[in-house]
């Protein structure tokens, strides 16, 4: 039963609810009585936590997952990472690009990922996803895509827009998925479950791959931005083991 005086703790309910997990909208129901009380003559005591920002609880997905992550990515021919809205959301951009350099990684983006790393970097792929079809300025990387082994999502619903109506990544990759949300992981393609802040888990990944042989890829990294779809042969497209 509703109670004026805890009308406070409702809206930091709301509030929690709107800034915890996976961001969005939370809405307050109050019963018309409730809001033809008389207000209580004592003031009330003054709240002081500030839970309107988010992220509101920052998790780090489970250390093992994280480790068996590195080591796929590690092993990987044909490695790729796909950043989603999530980076954006999560503050992780420093993360992120601190993961690609140290691992020399291609990262592509979706549409609303679009920004979460420096497009001007070597191993910046672009916007991929429906802006990859047929007859799109950049259909000559869609290979960078779909020849990939081990791809990884931040932050990304894989839905129709960013996988090109689910044509776009191939099947016979393996896939990781970090998400602050577990309903999203998986969703769409199977993965390695990295359930947790993109921002604290982006980091972790990054600790873990520094202490394996990355030297490999690193060596054969492009040294310059492709300037057009017929140089994304010089991005890094196989690993030697």
């Amino acid at each position: 039963m509703s109670e004026l005086s805890r009308i406070d703790d409702y809206v930091d309910m709301a509030f929690t609810a709107a800034a915890s997990g996976r961001p969005g909208p939370a809405v307050l129901l109050c019963p018309q009585d409730l809001l033809l009380e008389a207000a209580p003559g004592a003031a009330p005591a003054v709240r002081r936590r500030n839970l309107g920002s988010y992220p509101l609880d920052r998790v780090v997905a489970d250390p093992a997952r994280v480790a068996q992550a590195a080591a796929m990515l590690a092993s990987a021919r044909s490695p790729l990472i796909v950043a989603g809205g999530g980076v954006h959301l999560s503050q992780a951009h420093a993360e992120l690009a601190r993961l690609q350099q140290t691992a020399a990684l291609p990262v592509a983006t979706t549409s609303m990922g679009k920004g979460a790393v420096d497009e001007r970097h070597p191993l910046s792929v672009g916007v991929i996803g429906y802006f990859m079809g047929t007859r799109s300025a950049t259909k000559g990387l869609r290979r960078l895509v779909s020849d990939a082994d081990v791809i990884l999502f931040v932050g990304d619903r894989t839905n129709q827009n960013g996988t090109d109506s689910w044509t776009l990544f191939p099947p016979a990759a393996a896939y990781i998925h970090i998400d602050i949300d577990g309903q999203e992981v998986g969703r769409n393609y199977e993965a390695l479950r990295l359930v947790g802040d993109a921002k604290l888990t982006l980091a972790a990944l990054a600790d873990a791959l520094r202490t394996l042989d990355v030297s490999a890829r690193a060596a054969t990294a492009p040294r310059s931005r492709p300037r057009s779809p017929r140089d994304a042969a010089s991005l890094p497209r196989r690993r030697a083991r």
